[in-house]
């Protein structure tokens, strides 16, 4: 069974697992330059691992700052606000925000048509826009690896439907179709789905990610 669902109004409800623990690599150019160690301040294409630990992510108080918070078509150029928010918001998460095995999970209501047009048609991808404390301090996740900072005291701003999400394709939308690898053919008649989107194999940090066409460019 799907776990998208219209409402009556034409909104789409789903549910998404949006944040999970692990190493995620930035550009030491996505980085203000002036908290960047001096051994990383040189090279704009140096890659930081940064690790999110698992106590941090699965924090009762980082949990609950991801609900009722506005849902975003891509990242917005700054954070969303009383001032900004009809110009970015497209949805809104729901205040149960749940930890699903290693993930967290939250209900989303997405209410602008074309948001809902192209999470439809693959756009299924979802990434977290927050505010953390970046303790920079070398160490070996027992689980993750190596890791040149790590996060602490996330707290969630909104949480954008994208490409390609940072944290990897598991980071999306639930859904029981499209179905990639074609073991469950799609719904027929008035649940059918929108037109097939064909998608495109790249190497992603050594992992093969399927894309639209628009997102492999």
């Amino acid at each position: 069974v799907s776990s998208r669902s219209d409402t009556p109004e034409g909104f789409l409800s789903v549910v998404a697992d949006f944040a999970r623990p692990g190493i995620q690599k930035y550009f030491a150019a996505e980085m203000p330059r002036d908290h960047l160690p001096k051994e990383f301040q040189d090279d704009p294409y140096r890659q930081i691992s940064v690790l999110r630990p698992e106590d941090e992510v699965f924090d009762q108080a980082s949990m609950r700052s991801f609900a009722r918070k506005p849902v975003t078509d891509n990242h917005p150029p700054e954070f969303v606000n009383t001032k900004n928010w009809r110009d970015h918001q497209i949805g809104m998460t729901d205040s149960q925000i749940v930890r699903q095995n290693n993930m967290l999970r939250a209900p989303l209501l997405v209410q602008d048509d074309k948001a809902i047009k192209a999470i439809k048609a693959g756009k299924d991808q979802v990434s977290a826009g927050y505010d953390a404390e970046l303790v920079w301090e070398s160490g070996v996740d027992p689980v993750y690896g190596a890791y040149d900072a790590k996060q602490t005291h996330i707290r969630g701003n909104h949480i954008a439907i994208v490409e390609v999400a940072r944290g990897g394709p598991a980071i999306r939308i639930n859904d029981s179709w499209p179905n990639i690898d074609g073991t469950t053919p799609p719904p027929k008649g008035d649940k059918a789905p929108m037109p097939d989107v064909k998608l495109v194999s790249r190497k992603v940090n050594g992992i093969t990610v399927d894309f639209t066409d628009q997102g492999a460019q």
